[in-house]
Formats: structure tokens, sequence, C-alpha cells
């Protein structure tokens, strides 16, 4: 298991539990609590968050890999293109929530 991986796992369970931690509708709603905040952020509109959740419900339902390989891909994306390094992005989040 990569550090960034393991250290990052160790400290969810820690706070959450293994049961919260390992619940992938759980995990699911974080990552997607996160995105909006995010799309918030980026200046997306309400609407026009709830017109992509219509959308997106409204097509078949993806494999749990490539839609986790699609966030990690666009947020990567997104990070190039405001000159920002996702590495480091995720040490600086992770030595943030260690603090607490």
């Amino acid at each position: 298991m990569p550090r960034f991986l393991r250290i990052a796992h160790k400290w969810a369970v820690r706070c959450f539990g293994i049961e919260h931690v390992s619940n992938v509708g759980s995990r699911s709603l974080r990552t997607g609590e996160e995105a909006i905040e995010l799309m918030q952020c980026g200046g997306v509109s309400r609407a026009l968050a709830h017109q992509l959740v219509d959308s997106v419900y409204d097509r078949p339902i993806g494999s749990m890999c490539q839609e986790i390989g699609g966030v990690l891909l666009t947020t990567t994306v997104l990070c190039a293109a405001l000159g920002l390094d996702p590495d480091q992005l995720l040490e600086t989040e992770l030595c943030r929530v260690l603090t607490r």
C-alpha cells in the first residue's frame, strides 16, 4: 500500500471507525460532497449542479474502478489547468487533517 494511502486510511479509521471507512456508500457520499464543494469554489451554480446530478442519474451505472479513475484523472487535469501539483495538494491536506 503506498505511503499516503496507508497514512490516510489509518487516520480515517482512527477518526471515524473501520465500519464507516469501509462503507462504500458513505465514502462515495463524502467524495460527492467534496466534489460539490469544488464545483461551488469553481463558480458552478446550484441550478447547474442539480442539472448535472439529474443527467448523471439518467445514464447507466458505471464501474467503480473506472469512475474512481475518472475522478482522479479529472482532478489531475483541473490541477494542471490551475498550475497546481496534485501530489502536493494531497500531502498538504493530509498534513492538515492529521493535526486535528
